[in-house]
């Protein structure tokens, strides 16, 4: 079974993720796949640097990911065209990694973490979707300490996703991660226990 868990920057996927794999589940995260396609000497980082100059590429030849995101996350254009160049590989490679899990681990529990995985029509894929949520003001607190950004920047990134209310139209699962992490594992094992019930 593949379980897509997914929700807006922010509210706690990765965490609802990392409490899956320690309860056993295989986890495939899409962001460290993100990272891994925009490495050095690969095709998409040289399409990057072709469509938004070399400003975002720095001295040793990686990715300036903050110049990149400043252009990208103000404009929708711009945002789309580095998705065109990210996604299908992003997706390709997310593909591979389930079809390996499936072979090696047949009775295995996938989840994909994909904070995008409804934006681009992935969650299709997907047996059941999780979509983790959380207040607006609490995730951008959330993002101003872990990204190191301004809340003007942590709301452009979240106005670049999909709203929480389109996104729950299409979830199976909703996780409100307002409390303790220990409240968020609690309901992680709920619902770990609930999934591997339907298998």
């Amino acid at each position: 079974m593949v379980i897509g868990v997914t929700g807006g920057a922010g509210a706690g996927k990765t965490l609802v993720a990392t409490e899956l794999e320690r309860l056993g589940a295989k986890v495939i995260d899409a962001d460290v796949i993100a990272r891994e396609v925009v490495e050095p000497g690969g095709e998409a980082l040289i399409e990057i640097e072709k469509t938004f100059g070399g400003e975002v590429i720095d001295s040793d030849g990686t990715l300036k990911r903050k110049a990149l995101a400043e252009l990208v996350f103000s404009d929708a254009e711009k945002l789309k065209e580095l998705n065109s160049i990210t996604h299908p590989r992003i997706r390709a490679e997310i593909d591979r990694r389930i079809k390996g899990f499936q072979a090696s681990s047949p009775d295995a529990l996938i989840v994909v973490n994909a904070a995008l995985l409804m934006e681009v029509g992935h969650e299709t894929d997907m047996d059941k979707v999780v979509l983790v949520t959380a207040p607006t003001d609490m995730r951008v607190e959330r993002m101003v300490r872990r990204d190191k950004i301004t809340p003007k920047e942590a709301l452009d990134r979240m106005r670049s996703q999909m709203s929480e209310d389109e996104k729950k139209k299409k979830a199976n699962f909703i996780i409100d991660n307002v409390g303790s992490k220990e409240e968020l594992q609690r309901k992680t094992a709920e619902l770990f226990k609930v999934l591997k019930e339907m298998k």
